[in-house]
């Protein structure tokens, strides 16, 4: 280590020969690696001026360093997987995060939950989307495991082939204004029912991987391989 620094926070910083900048904090050990911001080579000094930025004295040049508007969140803080494809507020304020490490919940104490849901592969469940329904259930879309329905955090129904929805790649859902549920497939647009799911009779609907949906005055605007349509009752354009 050559520079030491104890901020206003009680954090410790320090400097290293070739390692970069490192953090001891809340977090834990935070590392700011060389290449990344900070040149490689030497830290020579670290500063802290009565803003609260740190000041780094290095070898390469003198750099200045700010808390940002923004935090990440990652493995670190209880997120299940780095990779991250969906993230939906529900109505009672609890975020949902989703990805390549299955479903979380960030609730209203700032802690982050992880949603137990099994999948049929041996790898985890992969979430792609997440939407809610007008009752207040849950879907959530998934890459090999369909569409899942949840109550309160809790698994009420399981939307898969059998149920009519093509496996893999449920990528989109969307709610429209009378409340129903479109989930987007690798083969175009199911309505999600009691009774199953089900491909709507209109013609022109594109027939590829849906990759997004959005219900937007009364239509359904559909983002797929085959580019842009939007659905008004049973016409297409």
């Amino acid at each position: 280590f050559t520079a030491m620094l104890r901020d206003r926070n009680g954090d410790i910083w320090l400097g290293t020969e070739n390692h970069g900048l490192l953090r001891i904090g809340a977090h834990g050990v935070e590392r700011l690696l060389p290449g990344e911001v900070l040149p490689n080579g030497r830290i020579g000094s670290l500063l802290e001026d009565a803003e609260g930025s740190i000041w780094v004295g290095a070898n390469g040049g003198l750099f200045r360093l700010r808390e940002t508007l923004f935090s990440a969140i990652t493995r670190r803080d209880g997120v299940s997987g780095e990779y991250v494809r969906a993230v939906f507020e529900d109505r009672d304020g609890d975020l949902w995060i989703g990805g390549g490490g299955g479903l979380d919940r960030l609730g209203a104490d700032g802690r982050i939950h992880h949603v137990g849901i099994r999948s049929d592969s041996p790898d985890a469940l992969s979430v792609l989307s997440i939407a809610q329904g007008r009752d207040g259930d849950l879907y959530v879309g998934t890459y090999t495991d369909g569409v899942f329905r949840l109550r309160d955090g809790r698994l009420q129904r399981r939307y898969a082939q059998d149920e009519g929805v093509p496996s893999g790649h449920v990528r989109a859902i969307a709610v429209d204004d009378a409340g129903n549920v479109w989930a987007g497939t690798r083969r175009g647009v199911v309505v999600l029912g009691e009774d199953g799911a089900h491909a709507p009779a209109a013609p022109g609907l594109p027939q590829g991987l849906i990759t997004a949906l959005a219900s937007i005055d009364g239509a359904l605007w559909i983002g797929s391989v085959e580019g842009a349509h939007v659905l008004r009752g049973d016409k297409v354009e």
